[in-house]
């Protein structure tokens, strides 16, 4: 039996640059894609090939979503509101601990159903070292389960990360924020690092939140060919009050290199793009968390036109429940006012995601390239078939989804719903059974929000400009 698949599909977009091929094949085999092209011509360089009628279904590259926490269940189950971003991560410190696995599990599992085949998860925790590793390794084993290709970053923090330096006392309560337990040094972090190496990303959560001694073990592992994504400059706050600016820090420990990506970067100045831009590294654009948190739209157009690589990021708190990457796609060109051409945007969350994770075998359709590919119900359209797309698709279009090879959504359902449905019930069993206290830490947060903005200095647009 020949272990090659011929999907047969009314069209196939190869990649974000190149033109439709009407009546196409995709010719899988194993884990890659051997031929694309007129369905014609591949059926006849294939005639032993097992064909897969899809010729109601459009065919796109698995899209990359370069930026996510691994999130199963949306903050707003736990309680948490949306920004802006200074108040939202002290709500964070409030909720219930998941099993990192089913969490990953349900994450991983949501974002293959809306045509997801690649994921950049931050994980990032303040327990001790051998929870902290346990937790790493259950993350990707969760991911592994639902058949998404991954990058797992391994996030840490031994600096302030809820509040900017102090020059006075801090209200009773604000404890948690001011000094936060912390489980593991940097040595440790370090350890459980090197002893995962090149299967995992280095996280330095931000910047402003890791001393000297971190970037000093990042800046050493990056020269040693580390991969390192953080995130960047995310609010008006951040931009206002850090000092020295993150990207000094970055700059000033050398690790901006092509192996480096970022989240956010809302408040990059003109120097600091061309900067990111000069180094090769990547940014990554979260419209829908931006617009959540109040951070402000990024400047997408002046990265493209600087020439940086630039990918999406759907951050576990995109605009749409359940993620719907279709929608944050459009989002991205919501944010840019215009400014961003359907193809510029179907390239961030293809080719340019595939940039940002490292990962050069994926992101379009071609040969020798990992079978990964989405098959959804054709937009009736008189025009260009990725504006139609862009401007129409949702989740809800999404029929097949292969990642390497195999197939994960069948008749626009998880081959392995069951399990993700009985995951996420144990998730929400857990946020039921710390219903109580978790209103409780909530409310304790919800006090010290006025002594928050205060000392991030959050004005009056700025606490009504996160959407609720």
């Amino acid at each position: 039996m020949s272990d090659q698949t011929l999907l047969h599909v009314a069209a196939a977009v190869p990649d974000a640059d190149s033109e439709p091929i009407e009546d196409a094949g995709i010719l899988i085999e194993g884990r890659s894609i051997a031929s694309v092209g007129r369905f014609v011509d591949v059926r006849r360089a294939y005639p032993l090939a097992h064909e897969r009628d899809a010729t109601d279904l459009v065919a796109l590259p698995g899209f990359v979503d370069a930026h996510s926490h691994g999130r199963g269940l949306p903050l707003a189950e736990q309680g948490v509101r949306h920004g802006p971003l200074e108040l939202f991560l002290a709500q964070l410190t409030a909720c219930t601990p998941l099993d990192p696995r089913d969490d990953a599990f349900v994450a991983g599992s949501d974002l293959l159903a809306t045509g997801v085949t690649a994921v950049q998860v931050f994980f990032h925790s303040h327990a001790p070292v051998d929870e902290y590793r346990a937790a790493v390794l259950a993350t990707a084993d969760g991911l592994r389960a639902s058949g998404i290709e991954y990058e797992l970053v391994i996030g840490f923090t031994d600096q302030q990360e809820f509040v900017p330096p102090l020059s006075g006392e801090a209200p009773r309560g604000a404890e948690m924020l001011c000094s936060p337990e912390r489980g593991l040094d940097t040595d440790e972090f370090f350890a459980v690092y090197d002893a995962l190496d090149a299967s995992v990303t280095l996280g330095p959560v931000a910047p402003q939140w890791c001393s000297q001694p971190v970037w000093q073990g990042v800046a050493e592992r990056a020269r040693g060919g580390a991969r390192v994504h953080t995130h960047l400059l995310e609010s008006a706050a951040q931009r206002a009050v850090l000092r020295p600016s993150p990207v000094e820090t970055l700059r000033g420990f050398g690790v901006l290199g092509e192996r480096f990506s970022a989240a956010h970067a809302v408040w990059l100045t003109d120097g600091e793009i061309g900067e990111v831009a000069a180094a090769r590294a990547a940014l990554v654009h979260c419209p829908g968390s931006n617009r959540k948190l109040a951070g402000g739209a990024a400047r997408v157009r002046a990265w493209l036109d600087a020439g940086v690589n630039v990918a999406l990021g759907l951050d576990s708190n995109a605009r749409a429940d359940p993620p719907d990457v279709f929608d944050e796609l459009r989002a991205a060109r919501e944010s840019a006012r215009g400014e961003l051409r359907a193809r510029e945007a179907l390239r961030l969350a293809t080719l340019g995601g595939a940039y940002a994770l490292g990962r050069a075998h994926i992101g379009r359709l071609a040969r020798g390239y990992a079978a990964d590919v989405v098959a959804l119900r054709a937009p009736a359209r008189t025009g260009d078939l990725v504006e139609a797309l862009l401007e129409r698709a949702t989740r809800n279009d999404v029929v097949e989804v292969w990642t390497n090879g195999e197939l994960r959504v069948e008749d626009g359902r998880l081959l392995r719903q069951h399990d993700v449905d009985e995951a996420r019930a144990r998730l929400r069993a857990a946020l039921a059974d710390d219903a109580e206290p978790r209103r409780q830490r909530l409310a304790a947060v919800d006090a010290l929000e006025p002594w928050l903005a205060e000392v991030w200095s959050l004005d009056a647009s700025q606490l009504a400009g996160a959407a609720r």
